[in-house]
């Protein structure tokens, strides 16, 4: 249970290491892959009382936050379309 609690605390942090070292595409799936299996693991596990209820419906919130903006990422660097490539 310590390890499964260990990893919890671990993925957050290696999001943020993540998202500052992989590339746009990467980056965006790996958010929502993420996101989504983060959320169905507190889910799994459900609550004991009413502090862990609401420390569960606010997690959910932010990572569906996390799952929508990622979504709707654009791609900063847009690729450029040749004059000969317009023809």
């Amino acid at each position: 249970m310590l390890l499964l609690g260990g990893v919890m605390i671990e993925v957050p942090i290696a999001m943020v290491l993540l998202s500052r070292i992989l590339p746009y595409g990467a980056n965006r799936w790996t958010n929502m892959i993420v996101a989504i299996l983060y959320g169905v693991l507190i889910s799994f596990f459900g609550t004991t009382d009413l502090d862990d209820t609401f420390h569960l419906i606010m997690e959910v919130a932010a990572l569906s936050t996390v799952i929508w903006s990622a979504w709707r990422w654009r791609n900063p660097l847009p690729t450029r379309r040749s004059v000969s490539q317009e023809a």
